[in-house]
């Protein structure tokens, strides 16, 4: 077990920086020992060169590079005692309301009292300049949940958390966190970001063993969640979810059977996992996943069998309608929206891009109107929503906001109050999973319709299932798809880079228009490069956006996003504490039903608070404040994963294409990044790995019950 060693520092530079990673330099207070500390140091230490002071808790290494290096368990700044000191720690913005200006006026009012005071009379703070009574209960209120907490948080990094996430564990486990924490490490799992090998890690340094039950429960548990969140599998056959976490345990086969052993039909075997038994096989399904599957199964039955509305209108009025609407479409389309209107409650409407999904979406609607029936136009994504919006000319909302969600994450429409309309038309189905579609069909009720559109092609949704495919697939239900390219877009190099993508062909050769450019690239610098200047030179870089196929590497979006920013963001733009500036392109990560921003919108932070430690980000509707605690839901989106983009339509589209990005060159991913491009489209790199992505049409097998349900 790696001895862990306590050392108390002055901060004296970073030599390097991110979020996830960061390299500090510091001197020892007793004998003045130069060290290199390594981990993961939060942007809410505000450390300042060579003036802060730190209790910092890790274990020494040997790097084969770098050579000795103190890695960072857990980090704290100790409070200070004289006037200069607490001044300084006042005014890092550690407490809401205080700002340097405020700090050196507290200074003068109370010198080395000022905590003290802060501690036994605090509402003595309104006797100094400028500290008004909101102002005092701000910052009154933020002191005392600071001191509240300060303990607790000592103790939480004590058993190995970084600052950040004891702040999270509090948040999520209350006053008892550190007790629970310490009897079982792996509850860690729980938090976003640290993962089941951080648990595992302070698991280990508290002691416990490698057999341990509460260790092999973990496993199984983190094994299933990975299989299902990251990888999109509803389920894993017991047998491969077993191999699975005998690799990430590295304990025998049978320590991991036996945690099973009493495993029955249908009985929940540990927290929201069930093993089902069917025709001789044993599923591993996370048990909310069971649940929707059951249910979008049966419901699929249900929709396909009934009639929809526009049975109840004389047939020779919908046929009427139907020849005053379609007259300029294809046979194709003609047949789209008859499927739409009266093959039941449930179809599909598919096609590659350009083939007049959009035209028999329109019509459709048309004809609805004609016939006096109501509809209700969505899509997963508020851009997907935007974009089927101007398509159509009429509102379009996101799906969450069709059903109508809640603070907690429930939607208000469901089968007790379902949706009041005919139709619910839903653009880029392949994007919904399994559970928000479960969510859907439970708000579709009482002779409603449900038409979905979309291209199975593109990347599968990134939670679990393969819902669109599944329905085409099997033939679940009635379904039309097209395949004539249509005449406005025939003439489009983009269009037909896709469709030769699609078809397993090089797009190479269609360039020599404005729209579509290839440019050769060969070392990942060199596309990073020429990328950053592409975004910085073009005429209106709002109007640009990178996808990349990775998060890591240099022509990733963690890389290509500092160095956009460094280039995009003036040299005269004033540095803060606060990790982006005024100006600067970001994306939300995850949904946020407290703010009402979800997963996947774009914004653009238009101001910095720095006393308040605050920023606020423009989303296309709306202004959403975040503080500290909020940043780590937001992420710089000058460069995005190809997955983010799903949904949207951009401008102008550069992708990166080199074989630094080997394992993540399918053709499914480099079709969905092309198709993301409305007026331009710049691929930069080598034509080798554009080649290999192109021919790469293995898709990663997806576990779905659906159709043997």
């Amino acid at each position: 077990m790696t001895e862990t060693e306590s050392i108390r520092c002055l901060f004296v530079r970073y030599r390097y920086k991110s979020p996830e990673f960061s390299v500090i330099m510091l001197e020892r207070v007793d004998g003045g020992q130069k060290i290199t500390a390594v981990g993961s140091i939060p942007n809410e230490m505000c450390l300042k060169d060579g003036k802060t002071l730190l209790d910092i808790s890790g274990a020494w290494s040997e790097h084969k590079t770098y050579g000795r290096q103190f890695k960072v368990f857990s980090i704290g700044v100790p409070l200070p005692q004289d006037a200069a000191g607490i001044e300084a720690y006042l005014s890092s913005g550690v407490v809401k309301g205080i700002g340097p200006t405020t700090a050196r006026n507290m200074i003068k009012a109370f010198g080395a009292e000022t905590l003290n005071i802060l501690d036994d009379n605090p509402l003595r703070i309104t006797e100094v300049a400028g500290i008004g009574a909101k102002t005092a209960q701000k910052i009154m209120e933020s002191w005392t949940e600071q001191r509240q907490t300060a303990r607790l948080l000592t103790t939480l990094c004590s058993l190995g958390l970084s600052v950040s996430f004891a702040r999270k564990a509090f948040r999520l486990f209350g006053v008892a966190a550190a007790a629970k924490i310490q009897a079982n490490p792996y509850l860690l799992i729980r938090l976003r970001g640290v993962g089941f090998f951080k648990a595992d890690e302070i698991a280990r340094r508290n002691g416990i063993s490698e057999t341990a039950p509460e260790r092999i429960n973990a496993g199984l548990t983190y094994t299933l969640q990975e299989a299902t969140y990251t990888q999109g599998h509803c389920y894993l056959p017991v047998a491969e979810w077993i191999e699975r976490a005998h690799t990430l345990l590295e304990v025998r086969r049978e320590t991991i059977q036996a945690a099973l052993s009493a495993v029955s039909e249908s009985m929940s075997v540990l927290e929201n996992i069930t093993v089902v038994r069917e025709s001789g096989r044993e599923l591993a399904y996370l048990t909310e996943v069971l649940a929707a599957e059951q249910y979008v199964s049966a419901r699929i039955g249900e929709l396909v069998r009934e009639k929809s509305k526009c049975a109840d209108i004389p047939a020779m009025n919908v046929e009427a309608a139907l020849a005053a609407a379609t007259g300029h479409l294809t046979p194709e389309q003609v047949e789209a929206v008859k499927v739409a209107l009266l093959s039941g409650r449930l179809s599909v409407i598919t096609g590659l891009p350009g083939v007049g999904k959009t035209t028999s979406v329109k019509t459709l609607i048309g004809v609805l109107e004609s016939l006096g029936l109501t509809y209700q136009l969505a899509a997963p994504t508020g851009r997907a929503a935007k974009r089927l919006a101007e398509q159509t000319s009429h509102e379009a909302r996101t799906i969450h906001r069709l059903l109508e969600v809640q603070k907690n994450g429930t939607f208000a429409r469901c089968e007790g109050n379902p949706l009041e309309t005919g139709f619910v038309i839903i653009d880029e189905t392949s994007m919904i999973d399994i559970r928000l579609m479960a969510d859907l069909m439970k708000a579709v009720q009482y002779r409603t319709s449900l038409v979905l559109i979309g291209d199975p092609h593109q990347l599968p949704s990134v939670g679990p299932g393969r819902i669109l495919a599944d329905l085409l697939d099997r033939n679940l239900c009635p379904n039309t798809q097209l395949t004539r390219i249509q005449r406005q877009a025939a003439d489009s190099p983009i269009i037909a880079a896709a469709h030769r993508i699609h078809a397993g062909l090089s797009p190479l050769g269609l360039e020599g228009r404005n729209e579509y450019r290839f440019m050769v690239c060969v070392s990942p610098e060199d596309v990073r490069d020429t990328i950053v200047n592409l975004v910085a030179s073009a005429s209106v870089p709002a109007d640009v956006q990178v996808l990349s196929p990775m998060k890591k590497g240099v022509c990733g979006t963690v890389e290509l996003n500092r160095a956009i920013q460094r280039r995009i963001i003036p040299a005269t733009a004033t540095v803060t504490k606060i990790p982006f500036f005024i100006g600067d392109r970001v994306i939300q990560t995850l949904n946020n039903y407290d703010k009402e921003v979800f997963n996947g919108e774009i914004g653009y932070v238009t101001a910095v608070n720095e006393d308040d430690r605050e920023l606020t980000v423009h989303f296309p509707d709306r202004a959403i404040t975040y503080d500290s605690d909020d940043w780590e839901q937001i992420s710089l989106a000058y460069a995005i994963t190809v997955h983010k983009s799903q949904g949207s339509e951009f401008p102008t589209v550069i992708i990166p294409a080199h074989t630094q990005h080997y394992v993540m060159l399918y053709r499914n991913l480099i079709y969905t990044a092309v198709t993301r491009a409305r007026q331009n489209l710049v691929i930069v790199g080598t034509a080798k790995a554009l080649g290999i992505a192109v021919r790469n049409n293995k898709q990663l097998t997806r576990y779905s019950g659906l159709c043997r349900l």
